[in-house]
């Protein structure tokens, strides 16, 4: 799950990069944040991942 997080981040065409701070999700999803870990890591990674995906899947827009 987190190499699936880590390809997200790392295309510029996912739809959730403007709704979160990449650099601390990557930081989850390597291990390396200080505060999130384990089961709380897993949980966040995977509501994220799904957020993508119904982004994706009903080709929401985000306009700012």
């Amino acid at each position: 799950m987190s190499d699936w997080m880590l390809h997200v981040l790392n295309n510029p065409e996912s739809p959730i990069l403007p709704l979160i701070n990449v650099e601390r999700v990557r930081a989850i999803a390597e291990g390396k944040d200080e505060v999130i870990s384990g089961n709380d890591a897993r949980g966040i990674i995977d509501y994220l991942l799904q957020v993508n995906s119904w982004l994706e899947e009903y080709n929401i827009k985000l306009i700012w």
